[in-house]
C-alpha cells in the first residue's frame, strides 16, 4: 500500500504492476525508507525500467538508496557500535555486549540509546536485534573498504575470508575484528604470524548460544 501511494496515488497498482510492486517490497525487506526511496525512483518508471532496478537491487544496493541509509550523523563511538552489531552481535545478549563495549572504551549506554532512536536496532528479550536491510547496510559499509581484498577491510565475518587469513598468515595489518564459526568437527590450524600482523585487535568473536537466557541477567 505505501509504495502504491508513492508511486501510482492508489492504494492498490494496476493490475500489470502488481507482481512486480510485491517483488519491489519483497526486496526492501518490508523496510519503509528504502520503499519511499524506490517509490520516488520508480514513479512514471516504464514496466522495462521496473525489471532492471528490481535486478539491480537483487545485485547490490543502489547507490540512492545506500546514501540516504547510511550511518551519517552519528558520531565515531556510534559508527563503531553499528558495524559491530551489523557484522557480529546480531542476536546477541545486551548485557555481555554493553560489557564488551565498555572494555573498548565505547561507551555504549549512549550510543545504544541513539541507535534505537534513530530506528538502527531494537532489543527484545534482552538480545540486540537489527532489520536484515540495515544488517546488510552495515555489513555493506564494511565491505566498501576494500572491495577486493577482505584481508584490508575493519572486520571479516564469512567464514571462508576469515579461514583463508587466519591460514595464510597474510593481508591482516588492517584486520582489527573477525568472527570465527567452524563447520564442525572440522579441525583448523591457525598461523600464529596471521595474529602478529593484526595490529590492533579487538574481536575474535565466536557467536552466541541460542539457548542462551539473557533476560535473567540483565547487566
Amino acid at each position: 500500500m505505501l509504495l502504491s501511494l508513492i508511486v501510482f496515488r492508489n492504494l492498490s497498482p494496476p493490475s500489470d504492476y502488481e507482481e512486480l510492486s510485491n517483488n519491489v517490497v519483497d526486496n526492501t525487506k518490508g523496510l519503509p525508507l528504502a520503499i519511499k526511496v524506490l517509490g520516488s525512483f520508480l514513479r512514471s518508471r516504464s514496466l522495462l525500467e521496473w525489471k532492471r532496478a528490481l535486478k539491480k537491487m537483487k545485485e547490490v544496493f543502489s547507490g540512492e538508496i545506500f546514501s540516504l541509509l547510511k550511518i551519517d550523523g552519528l558520531d565515531d563511538y556510534q559508527k563503531d557500535i553499528f558495524p559491530d552489531i551489523a557484522c557480529f552481535f546480531m542476536g546477541e545478549c545486551i548485557s555481555y555486549v554493553r560489557k564488551f563495549w565498555k572494555s573498548c572504551d565505547l561507551y555504549p549506554d549512549g550510543g545504544i540509546a541513539v541507535l534505537i532512536d534513530k530506528l538502527l536496532i531494537t532489543i527484545k528479550y534482552g538480545k540486540l536485534e537489527m532489520h536484515d536491510m540495515i544488517q546488510e547496510m552495515g555489513r555493506e559499509i564494511v565491505r566498501r573498504e576494500s572491495p577486493k581484498d577482505p584481508g584490508e577491510r575493519d572486520m571479516l565475518w564469512f567464514y571462508e575470508y576469515v579461514l583463508h587469513v587466519l591460514t595464510e598468515g597474510t593481508g591482516t595489518n588492517r584486520v582489527e575484528a573477525m568472527m570465527l564459526k567452524l563447520a564442525a568437527p572440522e579441525e583448523v590450524h591457525f598461523s600464529a604470524q596471521a595474529f602478529t600482523n593484526m595490529k590492533r585487535p579487538r574481536i575474535f568473536h565466536k557467536p552466541f548460544r541460542p539457548q542462551e537466557n539473557c533476560t535473567s541477567n540483565p547487566e
